[in-house]
């Protein structure tokens, strides 16, 4: 080994000065890093700003359509509500015809149809005057249409028999009808031009009889 190598290797401050050159080596690397970094992030920053200005560009263009869409869609939003309103307006009317259908067809099968004929009518309650009476007072006739009478007709015309006192007339589907009745019962017998008047408590005249009938007071008085 040559004399000089051996002295540096010997020699403190040689080997210290070869450290500390390394050292200085490193820390220039590392400065020379750092400052590469530096440039990079100032040169991203410049893009940054760069970047900034053309986003705001961007920023007022999304603006603009945003403030476009919105109109749109305020658009869409009435004639959306329009088209629901003509949609309720339709859905409505087309109830209201298929209601008005559905009655008209009832009623024209309701009149019309055999089903609904009169076979059957019933009087009860009544002891005074008989059914077949009460019958021909209300003018119903079997194979009309029991839909084809006004209930307070038939009322009336029942009730021109003084002994009759209500009158209730009930359809019973398809083809029957019942005729309930209160009668007025008799409680006096008065003589009158040689007749007999039957008058109940109320003082009506039921009847103006040749017969002798019983009364409820079973008591008679001549009228003088």
């Amino acid at each position: 080994m040559p004399r000089k190598e051996k002295y540096m290797q010997k020699n403190p401050y040689y080997i210290n000065h070869e450290e500390t050159n390394e050292e200085t080596i490193d820390d220039m690397m590392e400065r020379k890093k750092a400052r590469e970094r530096q440039k990079r992030i100032e040169e991203k920053k410049n893009n940054e700003e760069f970047d900034l200005e053309t986003e705001t560009v961007i920023q007022m263009t999304n603006k603009n359509n945003i403030k476009k869409e919105e109109e749109k869609r305020r658009k869409l939003t009435k004639q959306e509500r329009k088209r629901k309103k003509r949609i309720k307006r339709i859905k409505f009317f087309l109830k209201l015809f298929l209601l008005i259908a559905i009655i008209v067809g009832g009623s024209v099968f309701a009149f019309t149809s055999p089903i609904f004929n009169i076979k059957d009518i019933k009087v009860i309650n009544n002891n005074q005057i008989t059914s077949d009476t009460i019958i021909s007072l209300s003018g119903l006739k079997t194979e009309e249409n029991i839909f084809k009478f006004y209930k307070n007709d038939v009322v009336n015309k029942i009730k021109e028999n003084p002994y009759i006192d209500s009158v209730e007339v009930h359809r019973k589907l398809p083809s029957a009808i019942e005729i309930d009745v209160t009668e007025r019962v008799p409680a006096f017998s008065v003589d009158y031009m040689g007749k007999y008047a039957y008058i109940n408590t109320q003082g009506y005249i039921l009847e103006i009889s040749e017969d002798s009938k019983r009364t409820s007071n079973n008591s008679r008085s001549n009228n003088r």
